[in-house]
């Protein structure tokens, strides 16, 4: 009898260790979109790490800092990217776990002590010691993993999705600080020629060919050409604290941003656009997403499979010094509970799932309608002031600040047409801010580049 005891133990023994021992399986992150690929991004290593470690700290650039640079300081040293990182090795993990066999249970008991007479004290002890085993039979092991799998498939995703992300808001925080730098060089140029102009009716008004009141107009102007000049400062200096974020920084030390930002591309075709809709992430998810639903149903099935425990033992007889050996099996019989509620959840949840995923199509649908008439309408107004309103308002003012110099027009004149300049380069700037944000927002929607190049805007220098 001792012979097959002992080999029921030791091969409870052996699957254990075995269920134990087993690998672990490196994470298989998502091929990247095309977009920001070739920028080398933070990837959590294998083994945990302390909580001052878990963040690569960037060394602060400085002098020029281009868009190409930019990007590679956010992805490899965000925090925020560096925690969906570590959030996929978590994920992995669990994938590890949820493929482990249970642990077997050891029970020792003393029975028919301290009775009366015959039974008082030890004599006629009885020691039990059994070891039992349960052992999974409707497939729960492999249903939990692979519910871990498609949780740490779709933790990847979301990643790539964060990394997209991250690639988006550092290039508008980088068009924002280029926006902000010409706007800053505009309102300089404003407030010089506000002087130029103060200076000049100045010398008017002491020739005695006008009158002192044009001279209090043009010192108006001239202050409130000082006060946008502050905003101005202000405003870049807030946007280069944006952009230092989003590598992890507090206080911005490159010098100046450099890039295409007055140049515009031609646009592709709509239709060549929307067929590049399956590159996002979050819908390439939804595959994934779609294979947990039906993983989960399948594990609360085979919960509903109640497990097979198989026990033995052996029995001390104090009095007598026998042994006996006990085995034995033990199972629930599901009569009421069959996890039949949890299944009709689950299938429940995987029909929703189905509904999420359309809806999901539908939603970046609609964003990249909309990013495509922004981008659009941008496009046109880009061209339209650059080829036709800047070079009017232009030739309109100098004539306008010439005749006034000769006499020959009013100051109120020159004040309009100076307004009209620096009106229409404002909106200009704003234009071609609007512009490449929409690039940004099509390229993130889509995945893809737009308009060649690694970020496809705004990269190298002005030109």
């Amino acid at each position: 009898m001792k012979t097959p005891i002992m080999l029921f133990l030791t091969a409870m023994l052996f699957a254990t260790l075995w269920s134990c021992a087993a690998q672990r399986a490196d994470v298989a992150w998502p091929q990247p979109r095309e977009l920001g690929a070739s920028y080398p991004a933070f990837k959590a290593s294998t083994e945990p790490a302390d909580v001052k470690d878990a963040f690569p700290v960037a060394k602060e650039p400085t002098g020029d800092l281009t868009l190409e640079q930019a990007l590679s300081l956010a992805i490899g040293h965000n925090p925020s990217l560096a925690a969906s990182a570590w959030e996929v090795r978590a994920r992995e993990a669990g994938v590890e776990q949820a493929g482990l066999f249970p642990n077997p249970e050891l029970d020792v008991s003393l029975e028919q002590i301290g009775g009366t007479g015959a039974l008082s004290g030890f004599r006629a002890a009885q020691t039990n010691a059994t070891l039992s085993q349960a052992f999974p039979i409707g497939g729960r092991l492999g249903s939990q993993t692979l519910v871990a799998k498609a949780q740490r498939d779709l933790s990847g995703w979301d990643w790539e999705a964060a990394r997209l992300d991250l690639i988006a808001r550092t290039s508008k925080a980088f068009v924002r600080v280029l926006a902000a730098q010409a706007r800053l060089d505009l309102a300089q140029e404003s407030a010089d020629l506000a002087g130029q102009v103060l200076d000049a009716v100045s010398r008017r008004v002491e020739a005695g060919k006008v009158s002192p009141v044009q001279r209090m107009r043009a010192r108006v102007s001239r202050a409130t050409s000082r006060i946008e000049l502050e905003n101005a400062k202000r405003t870049l200096e807030a946007a280069r604290r944006s952009l230092s974020a989003t590598w992890g920084g507090s206080s911005p030390g490159f010098a100046r941003a450099v890039g295409r930002f007055v140049e515009v591309k031609g646009l592709p075709q709509k239709e060549k656009i929307e067929g590049r809709l399956d590159a996002n992430p979050d819908l390439a998810r939804w595959e994934r997403e779609i294979m947990l639903s039906d993983a989960r149903v399948d594990l609360e099935r085979s919960l509903g499979v109640p497990d097979l425990t198989i026990f033995a033992g052996m029995q001390r007889l104090e009095d007598t010094g026998d042994f006996a050996a006990t085995v034995g099996i033990s199972i629930p019989f599901p009569i009421f509970d069959r996890n039949q509620g949890a299944i009709r959840e689950a299938e429940f949840e995987r029909s929703a799932a189905g509904a999420r995923r359309s809806a999901a199509r539908v939603r970046i649908g609609s964003a990249l309608e909309q990013a495509w008439q922004r981008l659009l309408g941008a496009y046109h107004e880009v061209v339209s002031l650059r080829d036709e309103a800047l070079s009017g308002a232009r030739a309109a003012f100098d004539a306008a600040r010439v005749g006034y110099e000769e006499g020959k027009f009013p100051y109120l004149d020159m004040l309009d047409a100076q307004r009209t300049l620096f009106a229409v380069r404002g909106r200009h700037l704003e234009a071609l801010r609007t512009y490449h944000e929409a690039v940004i927002d099509v390229q993130r929607l889509t995945g893809k580049i737009l308009n060649g190049g690694k970020a496809g805007i705004i990269e190298g220098e002005e030109q």
